[in-house]
């Protein structure tokens, strides 16, 4: 197994590991008529971690788009 193929095993189980953080968090999201949107901090955290490390494979491995 070369580095390339190790990297990109690492990187989707980075992956992985957030969307479900994001898909767990996710449920504390909601629509409030009086206030507007409430969500907590952790699921803002976790979705900004998310598509930041999406963003960062693009830098990463380019040649894979």
């Amino acid at each position: 197994m070369n580095k390339l193929t190790l990297k990109l095993i690492v990187w989707h189980g980075m992956v992985a590991v957030l969307a479900w953080w994001v898909w767990s968090y996710g449920r504390s999201v909601s629509f409030n008529a009086v206030t507007g949107l409430n969500f907590s901090l952790s699921a803002g955290l976790a979705f900004v971690l998310l598509v930041g490390l999406i963003a960062l494979e693009y830098i990463l491995f380019p040649a894979r788009r």
